[in-house]
């Protein structure tokens, strides 16, 4: 996704360069076009695993250090 951007930033100089120089810039438009709707595509998939992750990883917990001691009583020290 991060090359694409930096590639569609690339493609979109080269367009203004052209432009500036009265010389058509279509081809490299469409391609523009391409590209950005790949990113659009590969920012929506990028949400779309980062929450089946995020639902994975929520039951899981906490995980401690096995040097942390095991207790039944949730009382903290400074709550009394």
């Amino acid at each position: 996704m991060e090359q694409g951007k930096k590639d569609f930033n690339a493609l979109n100089k080269e367009i203004a360069t052209l432009k500036k120089a009265k010389q058509d810039a279509a081809e490299q438009m469409e391609k523009s076009k391409e590209i950005k709707a790949r990113i659009a595509e590969l920012e929506e998939r990028e949400k779309e695993l980062s929450a089946a992750r995020d639902a994975a990883l929520l039951p899981i917990g906490n995980l401690v250090h096995d040097s942390v001691p095991v207790s039944n009583d949730e009382v903290r020290p400074s709550d009394g």
